[in-house]
């Protein structure tokens, strides 16, 4: 694995994985706005406010310098984890915005940390939670084209 640390290609990766990860963030804004969640990286900062292109443009490849392109590396990972949970938190939020919402276990943090793991559990019970509210809402619907 200590032969990937740092190789251009590998850093090249991770950009593009950054690029349309960041992307996929700005279209769940685009519907709900930013959301403020302190960032996973940088815990002083929130994860909206993120300078994205001056990250990527700080943690480039330069050739023959190794040890820079091994903390790039690093650092570039724990963004795709800064940006994945970002992501998350927006989906939490669009799904409670939605037509079917319904009040979540909001047990994160706005401005303070809050685990990988709160926030994917949290992900996962707002889900489960939206599914079982439309297909309840979809058996009340056609119960009522019977009657």
């Amino acid at each position: 694995m200590n032969e990937f640390l740092g190789r251009q290609d590998c850093i090249e990766s991770l950009r593009k994985d950054l690029v349309d990860l960041q992307g996929a963030i700005l279209d769940v804004f685009s519907r709900t706005g930013p959301v403020r969640f302190t960032s996973w990286k940088f815990p002083d900062k929130l994860s909206c406010n993120l300078d994205m292109v001056a990250l990527l443009d700080q943690y480039d490849f330069i050739e023959g310098e190794d040890i820079f392109n091994q903390h790039s590396h690093i650092v570039l990972l724990e963004l795709v984890i800064d940006r994945l949970l970002l992501l998350l938190q927006s989906f939490s939020v669009f799904v409670d915005q939605g037509p079917n919402s319904f009040k979540t276990n909001q047990n994160q943090e706005k401005n303070g940390f809050v685990s990988l793991g709160l926030v994917v559990r949290n992900y996962w019970s707002n889900l489960v939670t939206y599914k079982v509210c439309t297909l309840r809402t979809q058996i009340l619907i056609d119960s009522m084209l019977f009657i």
